[in-house]
């Protein structure tokens, strides 16, 4: 599971997470973790209310669990559970709204839940974040695997990002790389100031971005790069063969940056507070503001 978060609002985390789950090969979830401003299944074009799921579907059916006698109450975090079954769209492309009553669901259990089996394939799962450095931006730094950074070239972005960064590694989440919205090419000083690789650009383009010939092929050369830091052949984040690695590859090929963006639960994480999620050492060592940002 692969967090797509940044520090400013409308950088390009939505578009980021569409596109890139296009661009990787096999069946990818894109899910929508921005409960309080949700966008993702507006791009995609897909409804806002989860899907119903059928009987036939190989979504295995869970038990809504039975009212105590002791308690008038229905369990109303019970609505959301078929949450995590997403449209169809592009073909491969899964993407899941937040819950019909996102009140009454706990973020950390509804996105842990897409670390357990569903009965189908699947190769890739991305999480398009909230803003910000607050509790509900650091709920799915918490349960995902590794953290895919998305900012623009304007100095209070690349500082917010790396606020998000920082929150990334101490909730062990780090960041894989970084991916630069409306820009043609990254400044050196990127990578050092977010302490990430840079995996590319995207250009700016007129709506609708995401159904752009040069976003599109931008967004394949991101998945293609995304690939390689995963693990080189990139069964970490969808392999060609359109699968996540198997336990029997995993014993044979298994490496410590491999195990890291496996899909082992983690548990005994903390949240950290909001105000330490700042990095004293990356926002005095490099200013953006001095950085020649190309026109």
């Amino acid at each position: 599971m692969i967090a797509v978060a940044g520090g400013k609002g409308g950088c390009g985390k939505t578009t980021t997470t569409l596109g890139l789950a296009r661009a990787l090969p096999g069946t990818v979830r894109a899910v929508e973790g921005d409960w309080d401003l949700p966008n993702l299944h507006g791009l995609a074009g897909t409804p806002r209310e989860p899907p119903r799921p059928s009987r036939q579907a190989s979504h295995p059916p869970r038990r809504t669990p039975q009212p105590s006698r002791e308690t008038s109450r229905p369990p109303r975090e019970a609505s959301n559970l078929t949450a995590t079954v997403g449209h169809r769209t592009d073909g491969d492309v899964r993407v899941v709204p937040p819950p019909t009553e996102p009140a009454d669901a706990d973020r950390r259990c509804h996105l842990g839940r897409f670390r357990e089996p569903d009965g189908e394939s699947v190769a890739a799962t991305l999480v398009d974040c909230p803003s910000g450095a607050g509790p509900d931006a650091a709920a799915p730094l918490s349960v995902a695997d590794r953290t895919l950074l998305v900012t623009t070239l304007s100095p209070p972005a690349l500082r917010d990002t790396a606020k998000t960064a920082a929150m990334a590694r101490e909730l062990d989440a780090k960041p894989v790389g970084v991916v630069v919205t409306r820009a043609e090419t990254v400044p050196e000083g990127v990578s050092a100031f977010l302490s990430a690789p840079a995996l590319g650009t995207v250009p700016a383009v007129r709506p609708p971005v995401v159904s752009d010939s040069r976003v599109r092929s931008a967004y394949r050369d991101v998945a293609a790069a995304l690939r390689r830091s995963l693990g080189g052949d990139g069964t970490a984040a969808g392999s060609a063969s359109g699968t996540m690695s198997t336990p029997e590859r995993d014993r044979e090929t298994s490496t410590p940056e491999r195990d890291r963006a496996t899909s082992t639960p983690k548990r005994g994480r903390r949240t950290p507070e909001p105000d330490r999620t700042t990095s004293d050492r990356r926002t005095a060592d490099v200013d953006p503001a001095n950085w020649s940002y190309p026109r």
